[in-house]
């Protein structure tokens, strides 16, 4: 990690939103890249680019200076054609080559790179994922206001194979759930992992305080988990005393269960039915969920390290 610089900010170090990229598909980074144009609140984009191709570096590069969204468009006649509708605004950005391959990993670098460069806050953003264009501006506004909270979260629409199937972040607004009313407790992440991570505005330094220093470098999130990593960090944080609220605002669009050929570990995305994908394609049976479930519920107050863990299958005789 490094100071960005090649990036000059256009927030007064407010916000740096980081957008990990290991492969280049041109539809969904079109419309995650339109959504971060588009937003009502200078952006600071920090890419962390994980391929080998300068072509589809090239080709990155290419779509994040002019981002465009592809509608329907009904024409005089009668017949509906598709209209190209480009960003009204730049996009304020650099581009990393990044050596991390997970998910994990990759929140850790955000981290690092929004200490180093003396960021207030920071976000993680997945490449198929659509962002409200009022998110961020209702997420900075909401940190000036609540000081005493760490990290602002967004309500959340899940979207299943352009299929809308609930909301998610909500939880701690519902009637009974939370001690407080939008802030998640202990209490109620045990009972249901239901905080996400991606589109989350975290406090630079509330995160940086609770992090561990290896090998020169800042880990939060335990690297070592193949699963259910980041409801270990959310326990963890809240156990720590940290308040992760959710602005009552409708903010990121997550998509899942997209077209993969393998479950890649850079994206924090599992597929509904994990368990249906054989193991050579990333696929994990019901008893290896269950395990990394239940260590995340154990692992946030036994040990705030990295320590090792794994899961190995029980041998029938």
């Amino acid at each position: 990690m490094k100071e960005l610089q090649n990036l000059v900010s256009l927030n007064d170090k407010k916000l740096l939103v980081v957008l990990p990229i290991k492969k280049v598909v041109d539809t969904f980074l079109n419309e995650c890249a339109y959504s971060i144009a588009q937003q009502n609140q200078p952006i600071d984009l920090l890419v962390l680019y994980n391929g080998e191709s300068e072509e589809e570096l090239n080709s990155l590069k290419a779509i994040l200076d002019k981002p465009s969204i592809t509608v329907p468009d009904k024409a005089e006649d009668g017949s509906v054609q598709q209209k190209v509708i480009e960003a009204e605004r730049k996009i304020n950005y650099t581009v990393e080559k990044t050596g991390s391959y997970t998910f994990q990993q990759i929140f850790n670098e955000a981290l690092n790179y929004a200490v180093i460069n003396k960021y207030e806050t920071f976000s993680v953003v997945e490449s198929e994922d659509v962002i409200d264009v009022d998110w961020y501006k209702n997420a900075l506004n909401y940190a000036a206001k609540k000081t005493d909270k760490d990290a602002f979260l967004p309500i959340t629409r899940e979207v299943s194979n352009g299929g809308f199937i609930g909301f998610f972040n909500e939880a701690c607004w519902v009637d009974g759930y939370a001690e407080v009313a939008g802030v998640f407790d202990l209490q109620l992440l045990m009972r249901f992992n239901c905080a996400n991570i991606t589109g989350a505005v975290f406090r630079t330094k509330s995160i940086e305080e609770h992090s561990e220093t290896v090998d020169g470098q800042l880990k939060v999130i335990k690297e070592g988990f193949k699963y259910s990593y980041s409801h270990e960090f959310f326990l963890r944080m809240i156990y720590d005393d940290l308040k992760f609220f959710t602005v009552p605002r409708l903010g990121y669009e997550h998509r899942i269960d997209i077209p993969i050929e393998i479950v890649d570990p850079f994206s924090s995305k599992i597929p509904r039915n994990i368990t249906a994908w054989p193991e050579e394609r990333g696929g994990m049976s019901p008893e290896e969920i269950k395990f990394w479930n239940e260590a995340a519920r154990k692992e946030y107050f036994i040990s705030r390290h990295d320590r090792p863990i794994k899961f190995e299958k029980k041998v029938v005789a």
